[in-house]
Parts: structure tokens; C-alpha cells; sequence
């Protein structure tokens, strides 16, 4: 047995000494696809943002993994930056030590004093070059370990939310109902608490002597590693915790990953007198004054198919062009959740036709599939009758929709109002991200050669209050 181990540690020291070669081809390889992988999961969080998926709680927990994949992503890009650097600086002072040997100090003929200086502080050259031997190989492992750590707070949180879910289920209409929103939710914070401490202080709360804390510590500590899926970094922890030279790594987790958010939101504007990159409310673009004003005085690429970007998605409204060769119009109007509700308010006879999340042909159906499904039930013979009959109240629904939406949505060109009689609606499916929205189209006499002000309309009913929020992009007219 202990020949055994002997050859594995020799088999371990030899592989330690050549894993320089694997941290290169995966840091290379990994740095190449990386920088790729975040501009798709930058348009994928623009895409989560656009169309209100994050309304629905449980896509806004695949947001947050979308988020933490992100994270994930950024972390990786820096840090594996920062080893091919210092690999490359390795390799480097390897091959100088092969043309030029060890620092010769006496052949520097420098004073006495500063001799002695720059061997104490500068020590050997193979002592330098085993430092950057050691940091490279720690910056690697230290990578993965604040993915993972990453990681296993999401899935606790995750785990934390599912818990409550089910236990609202089960006690949330009985006399316990404290149950799943004060005891639980206490012990969650508890235990998050105890883990942090024990994280950030080398694991304290493991060196407490009394049973009666490290027994039931131990029982919740296996639990939650379970949850958090925590041994699968752990041993990267212990590794750097029981050293003080590493130590230090685990005390700058929540520094580094400050940073990286602050770093990532970072811009530079040029001019104070031009507008720069507005941040809009992401709940409603209308509300928004800097950001309605930027796009009623510029071309803002994402509301022209000719001119929006790859990377991104349509925001409140879009034209196909900006420069119009015919007075006839087409709009598509992108549909928001608040938009949603307010166009099924406008009328309560409005069947769900769909259903919204997540479903299954076979488990969940819409309202409207009900009712279909109990009149099919209902009636014998399948005649020619009765699918004219169905088709007639689809298509009163949809049209109920379609008319509830142009009270929703007027449009304006140049200040006058377009007739919402002379206007036709549609609904569309874009082509640029799939956005789903309306498509309205009319013929707008009043255009002007030149620029010219479309400007959408939405009508907030609230109380009985008809309350108008505008958005305002311009257009170029070039017709006859």
C-alpha cells in the first residue's frame, strides 16, 4: 500500500511539474471562446430585459443564472488574462536563464551597499522564476474557485426560494402560516450567516470545542454542502486556508467580485454637451425623460431595421427605415407585460388564448383551450358547422385584442393624430429578435419633406383616469 501511494505522489509531482503545458492550451483556448460567449449572453440578457420574460418569477430565476453565467464568464476573462501573462513572463525568464544563467551581482560592480540591497530584495533569479510559478498556477485554480463559489450561492438561494414556495403551499391558508413566513425564512438567514462567517474566517466555527455546537454544526454543514454542491470547491479552499500566504485569497472574494461588477459598468462620454449612453427604467422606457429625449433628437440605432446592431433587441417601437420614400407606414410596436394587463382591462370578455410560462400540451392549457376543448366535448358530430362556428369565435377574439390594443396605442405624426379608424393592426412576430408586438399600418398625409416626429401614445387607465405617457423618434422623409 504505501509503495502504492508512493508511486502516486511521484506520478502527482510529475504531473504538477508539466501542468504548465495543460493551463496554457486551456487558458488559450478558453480566453478565444470566452470573449465570444459574452457578447451572446449580453444580447441573451437584453433579450430577458426587452421582452418583461423577468415579470415571471420563475424565468426571472434563469435570468439570474443567465446573470451568474455572465459573472462566471467576466471572472474567467480577467483571471486567465492575468495567467497567460504571467505564464508568458514565466516562460520568459526560463529562457533567459538558459542564455544568461543566475544574476551575477558581482560582475554589476555596483556600490557595496546597493549589492547587498539587491540580493536581499531581489533574491535569486530561479527564486523569481519559482514565483511566478507558483502565482500562475494559483491565479489558475483561484478561477475556478470563485466560479464555484459563485455558484453554490445561487443554488442556495435557488434552493431557499423552492423551499418557501412549498411550504406557502402548505401552510400559506392555515393557522401555521407563520411557518413558511417567519420561521423559515429566519433559519435560511441563520444559516447563511453561519456560512459566511466560517468562510471568511478560515472555518472559525470548526475550532469551537463544545458538543453541543459542532454536532448539530456538522449536521447542517454536510446539508448545505449538498445544496450548494460546496465539495466540489472545498478542497481548494482547505488548500489555500491553511497557509497564511494563501489565506489572504479567500478574505478578497467579495472585493474581486465588486470590482468586477463596478469595472463592467464603467463607460466614458467624450462631450458633456452630447447625450451620452442613458440607462432607462427598465420597467418603462416611457417614463424615462433622458432617455425619450436622446431618441426623439438622434437616429438610435435599435428603433430602424436598417440600422439596428446585431447585438440589439428592439426597445418600445421600430420603423423599417429612417428614411421614408412613401407616405405609408408600417410600425411594429413591441408588447409589454403592463401593456398586456392593460389591454385585457379594457375588456373583461377577452379569452387568454395562450398560455403565459411555461406549459405542456399534454399538462396545461389555456382558457380559451378549455372552453374549446368542453364545446368539442359537448358535441357529437364534428361537422363542417362547427368548425365555421369555432373559426368565427377565434376570430372575434382576436379582434377583440386587436381593437383593445389600438385604444391602448395611438399614434401621432408631426403632433396630428392618426385615425384609429384608418389605421390597420396586425399581429407580428419580428424578425430581428422575435420580438412579439403589433404591427400597425396607415397612411400619414401630413408628412413633411425632411424630418418629421412619429410619436407613439400609450393610454394608462388607472381609477378611471386616462393618463397619456409619448415616445418620440424622428424619421426622414425623401418621397415625391
Amino acid at each position: 500500500m504505501a509503495k502504492e501511494n508512493n508511486i502516486i505522489k511521484k506520478w502527482l509531482d510529475r504531473l504538477q511539474d508539466e501542468s504548465w503545458n495543460l493551463e496554457l492550451i486551456i487558458s488559450g483556448f478558453s480566453i478565444f471562446g470566452l470573449f465570444k460567449a459574452k457578447t451572446f449572453l449580453e444580447t441573451q440578457n437584453l433579450l430577458f430585459e426587452a421582452n418583461d420574460i423577468v415579470a415571471d418569477t420563475l424565468i426571472a430565476w434563469f435570468h439570474v443564472l443567465l446573470l451568474l453565467v455572465y459573472a462566471s464568464v467576466l471572472i474567467s476573462i480577467v483571471f486567465l488574462l492575468v495567467h497567460v501573462f504571467l505564464r508568458g513572463l514565466w516562460i520568459g525568464a526560463i529562457g533567459i536563464r538558459s542564455v544568461s544563467g543566475e544574476i551575477d551581482f558581482e560582475k554589476l560592480n555596483y556600490n557595496a551597499s546597493v549589492t547587498n540591497y539587491l540580493k536581499k530584495k531581489l533574491g535569486s533569479f530561479d527564486d523569481y522564476i519559482l514565483k511566478l510559478e507558483k502565482a500562475s498556477s494559483l491565479i489558475f485554480g483561484y478561477t475556478f474557485l470563485l466560479i464555484l463559489v459563485l455558484c453554490s450561492v445561487f443554488l442556495y438561494f435557488l434552493f431557499v426560494w423552492v423551499v418557501s414556495k412549498i411550504l406557502g403551499t402548505l401552510f400559506g391558508n392555515t393557522n401555521v402560516w407563520w411557518i413558511s413566513d417567519w420561521v423559515f425564512p429566519l433559519f435560511a438567514i441563520l444559516f447563511a450567516l453561519i456560512i459566511i462567517i466560517d468562510f471568511f474566517t478560515g472555518g472559525v466555527l470548526k475550532k469551537i470545542k463544545s458538543k453541543i455546537f459542532i454536532k448539530p454544526y456538522i449536521f447542517i454543514n454536510r446539508i448545505i454542502t449538498w445544496i450548494t454542491l460546496s465539495f466540489l470547491w472545498k478542497p481548494l479552499y482547505f488548500n489555500l486556508v491553511d497557509r497564511n500566504k494563501t489565506k489572504w485569497l479567500i478574505y478578497l472574494v467579495i472585493p474581486i467580485f465588486l470590482l468586477l461588477f463596478i469595472v463592467d459598468t464603467i463607460e466614458y462620454n467624450a462631450y458633456s454637451i452630447f447625450p451620452g449612453i442613458f440607462h432607462s427604467d427598465e420597467n418603462s422606457k416611457f417614463m424615462s425623460v433622458e432617455y425619450k429625449e436622446k431618441a426623439r433628437y438622434s437616429f438610435q440605432t435599435r428603433f430602424y431595421d436598417n440600422l439596428r446592431k446585431n447585438n440589439e433587441v428592439i426597445q418600445v417601437m421600430s420603423l423599417p427605415t429612417n428614411k421614408m420614400k412613401t407616405k405609408y407606414i408600417e410600425l411594429f410596436v413591441k408588447l409589454s407585460n403592463k401593456d398586456e394587463k392593460r389591454i385585457l382591462k379594457n375588456d373583461s370578455t377577452i379569452k387568454h388564448i395562450a398560455i403565459k410560462g411555461f406549459s405542456s400540451y399534454f399538462f396545461k392549457k389555456s382558457p380559451y383551450e378549455k372552453e374549446l376543448l368542453s364545446r368539442t366535448k359537448a358535441v357529437s358530430e364534428k361537422n363542417i358547422e362547427f368548425y365555421v362556428n369555432e373559426q368565427k369565435l377565434f376570430r372575434e377574439n382576436l379582434g377583440k385584442i386587436l381593437l383593445s390594443a389600438k385604444i391602448v396605442y395611438t399614434v401621432r405624426i408631426n403632433g396630428k393624430l392618426i385615425n384609429s379608424d384608418s389605421v390597420e393592426i396586425l399581429f407580428h412576430q419580428h424578425l430581428n429578435k422575435n420580438e412579439e408586438g403589433f404591427l400597425f399600418l396607415f397612411n400619414a398625409e401630413n408628412i413633411e419633406k425632411g424630418i418629421n416626429q412619429l410619436t407613439l401614445e400609450k393610454h394608462i387607465y388607472d381609477k378611471d383616469k386616462n393618463e397619456i405617457l409619448d415616445f418620440t423618434i424622428p424619421f426622414i422623409y425623401a418621397g415625391d
